[in-house]
């Protein structure tokens, strides 16, 4: 069993963000693939959260009646057969950015705006 934690799923096309309104499996319960962890109202419904593997319910990172985004943190389980969530990579130090070459600029021309100003004040003066 590895350590996991679940995230708030998409449960419909247009929802953004759910309420949980009722947890059903308790820290420290177990629960078997399918069992619903826990109950959240979208703009239109009231959706259960179903286990999508069996485990342990090992805390609520979420107090009932909290309003969760999409891709949250909602809970921690120990899942069974499931690999622990890996350690979030170390801070690199970016790569310096490469030396900069020197870049020519074209020769501008004149444009046809540029050109019949200048004819023009030749004309005046």
């Amino acid at each position: 069993m590895g350590l996991t934690t679940l995230t708030l799923p998409r449960l419909g096309e247009t929802m953004d963000e759910a309420r949980v309104t009722a947890w059903l499996v308790a820290p420290g319960a177990a629960f078997a693939r399918g069992d619903v962890l826990l109950e959240v109202e979208t703009d239109k419904t009231v959706v259960e959260v179903p286990a999508l593997t069996s485990g342990v319910m090992r805390a609520h990172l979420v107090a009932e009646g909290a309003t969760v985004a999409i891709g949250q943190p909602i809970a921690e389980v120990e899942a069974e057969g499931a690999a622990p969530d890996p350690a979030p990579p170390a801070a690199a130090t970016p790569a310096p950015p490469p030396a900069a070459a020197a870049v020519r600029m074209p020769e501008m021309r004149l444009t046809a705006h540029a050109g019949l100003m200048r004819t023009h004040i030749e004309m005046v003066q």
